[in-house]
């Protein structure tokens, strides 16, 4: 189960939660997740089920331009997100249990409307964007997770993913500080504390291992600073925008790339990045889809574009209205941090992990479904301590 943008420290500051501290007394739990940069959806989403960086996935950032064909990629349900190259350059989880005989379901969960050389999953729910109620969003979510026992019981599949990302939303909205985002979590640990109830009774606790990870935290953003891009840059000189809040990629117009360059550089609280410069430490420079100029923002600041049809990407209206809280900034920064909790047959028990990074999750589920992986990024020894054998 991911749940978006769930922070690492959200369930120790809730003093009234029921089902994270069960499952972490009766399961395992890590002290945080790092997400890869940048700490954002999609690429960590894409670092969970394939435990590679994204310059090798190839799923480089929420929003993606490739040079090569013009085409944009926009987040699900976008029908660009469902263009099967997005996805081909590393093979994802589910890919590679069906191709072992292991039937997936897959609810919610973008990515899996789209076959990956010719194989398909055994079932795919696709993503929706979230209902703006949130007990309509728990309700959805609970209901989910109850048919999924119902599968497992019925022993039509082996491996399940289930998509959350209803305190995500919160967290835009109203930020991480805010009374919302608490009845957000206080949401989800009802669901969890019920699902952990329901393996019980129905017998079930014995066969099936529960995995919840997030994929990146959030960050309050009541005293950050705009930046008025249009205001320093000359948008005349880019081809394409893509970003805006905690960073951007641009690809300027022909003989321009130094000039906007230059333009960035006395831009006050982000950093500026030729693609051949970006640090070796972010993983990410080596894949085709990055484009010329990376930007990143610094903590206390978020970018605003301008709007501008054809080359801004995506469209930045909603940043006339204030968000509350965002991501994608330094994954160094504790605020972007996410979780891991596992319980059930496979997990010791009462056990917390040390910290780990998102793309040690991958392991973790080939060693229970008792598949071979794919060449990966993570840790073995880290999920293997988790276990029991």
């Amino acid at each position: 189960m991911n749940m978006d943008g769930f922070r690492w420290d959200y369930v120790s500051r809730e003093k009234t939660l029921k089902g994270f501290p069960l499952i972490a007394q009766n399961g395992v739990s890590a002290k945080y997740v790092n997400p890869i940069f940048p700490a954002n959806s999609y690429p960590n989403w894409y670092a969970i089920t394939t435990g590679r960086y994204d310059e090798t996935h190839g799923m480089i950032q929420n929003y993606m331009y490739d040079n090569q064909t013009g085409d944009h990629f926009l987040m699900g349900p976008h029908p660009n997100a469902s263009h099967t190259h997005w996805w081909t350059q590393s093979e994802p989880l589910w890919i590679t249990a069906e191709k072992q005989g292991i039937k997936t379901a897959m609810y919610l969960w973008d990515g899996c409307q789209v076959a990956f050389n010719g194989i398909e999953v055994t079932n795919c729910v696709e993503y929706h964007t979230v209902s703006e109620d949130q007990s309509k969003a728990d309700e959805e979510t609970r209901n989910y997770s109850q048919k999924i026992l119902d599968d497992f019981a019925d022993d039509k599949y082996r491996l399940v993913f289930l998509y959350h990302e209803m305190v995500d939303h919160i967290g835009h909205a109203f930020g991480p500080n805010s009374p919302t985002i608490r009845e957000a979590i206080k949401g989800i640990d009802e669901i969890l504390y019920d699902l952990y109830d329901s393996l019980a009774k129905r017998k079930l606790d014995k066969e099936v291992n529960v995995v919840i990870v997030s994929d990146h935290g959030m960050t309050q953003l009541d005293d950050f600073k705009p930046i008025v891009l249009e205001d320093r840059v000359d948008f005349d000189n880019i081809e394409v925008f893509l970003g805006g809040g905690s960073g951007a990629q641009i690809t300027p117009k022909a003989g321009k790339l130094d000039e906007v360059y230059k333009q960035l550089r006395r831009v006050k609280g982000i950093k500026v990045y030729k693609r051949d410069d970006i640090p070796k430490q972010f993983h990410y420079k080596h894949n085709s889809l990055v484009l010329p100029i990376l930007v990143t923002v610094d903590i206390g600041y978020t970018l605003r574009a301008p709007i501008i049809e054809g080359v801004v990407y995506p469209a930045q209206q909603s940043q006339k209205k204030p968000r509350g809280g965002n991501h994608g900034y330094d994954i160094n920064d504790t605020d972007m941090r996410g979780i891991m909790y596992g319980f059930g047959p496979a997990f010791k028990k009462n056990f917390m992990a040390q910290p780990l990074e998102m793309v040690d999750h991958y392991n973790l589920f080939c060693h229970l479904l008792g598949i071979n992986p794919i060449p990966n990024n993570g840790t073995d020894s880290k999920v293997r301590e988790m276990l029991v054998s």
